[in-house]
């Protein structure tokens, strides 16, 4: 071990691959329960603490567990501090969609509160430390969750519109938007519409054109820069179908296995397109 005094905290802090500490343990088990019935979710905490100066700090009430909550999404952000370690909290209808992070920690409650124990770290000697409330004492890892309550399929991500600028048998696509801009010519607009009346053939011709190559070029792109473009209501949709799927997570990937990634998602989502029939596609 090394202090570095430009590290983030100036004094011990219990946390996984961290020899602060050289024994004691921290960590948290969560569970997210959807209730479809009246849209809230239901979050079940279990922390598990291993270090006895902390703990009596705990019962002490001079510390105390703390759950930060944040969900891109929605914007929501909130720390839940608890003394018990094991409790459960009801989100309302609206708060959480999509992707939901949760970071245990432990916090001081008081102001100068004294820090010390036997576990620190030789290099620590004898010293204690002064610690103040809110100040971060044990760190846990980060659990993420996806949401899949209130999100729809992604064939419902899509908006499309015809072009007298754009060329027969071309297309062009804007990711900026809450939905996905596909545009085409006004002669294809024709054919998508035959495809959208039930044309087995122009139904493969839109989907081996146009979805195939658009599905990897979003892929690519998210590869990329994968949080470009969470805040769009398309992105949330798109990254719960991918983890459904099981595809390789946004930014984990190559364009030549993207291929195989567009391929399965277009197998079954796009099923639910404005007249498609799924049956069709197969």
């Amino acid at each position: 071990m090394h202090i570095d005094p430009h590290k983030s905290f100036l004094y011990p802090v219990l946390r996984q691959d961290n020899d602060d500490y050289v024994k004691g343990h921290f960590q948290g088990e969560f569970g997210l329960r959807e209730h479809v019935s009246t849209q809230s979710v239901q979050l079940e905490v279990s922390l598990t603490l291993d270090q006895p100066d902390l703990e009596s700090m705990l019962q002490a009430g001079t510390a105390a567990f703390a759950i930060l909550l944040k969900c891109g999404d929605t914007y929501y952000r909130e720390c839940l501090l608890h003394q018990h370690r094991t409790f459960q909290h009801e989100f309302p209808p609206g708060q959480l969609r999509g992707e939901l992070e949760i970071v245990p920690f432990v916090v001081c409650m008081r102001d100068k509160q004294i820090l010390e124990s036997q576990d620190f770290h030789p290099e620590f000697g004898p010293s204690s430390f002064l610690v103040h409330a809110g100040n971060v004492l044990a760190h846990g890892l980060a659990h993420r969750f996806d949401l899949s309550m209130g999100v729809q399929g992604i064939g419902t991500i899509f908006e499309f519109d015809a072009s007298p600028d754009i060329k027969d048998g071309s297309f062009s696509y804007s990711l900026d938007g809450e939905l996905i801009l596909i545009q085409f010519s006004l002669q294809d607009n024709t054919l998508f519409d035959d495809a959208r009346k039930g044309s087995t053939e122009a139904q493969r011709q839109f989907m081996a054109g146009v979805y195939l190559p658009v599905i990897m070029s979003i892929l690519n792109e998210l590869d990329t820069d994968p949080h470009s473009h969470r805040d769009k209501r398309w992105y949330q949709v798109f990254h719960k179908v991918v983890v459904e799927k099981g595809i390789r997570p946004m930014g984990d990937g190559d364009a030549l296995g993207r291929l195989a990634d567009a391929q399965t998602l277009l197998h079954n989502p796009f099923g639910a397109l404005p007249g498609m029939n799924k049956a069709n596609l197969d």
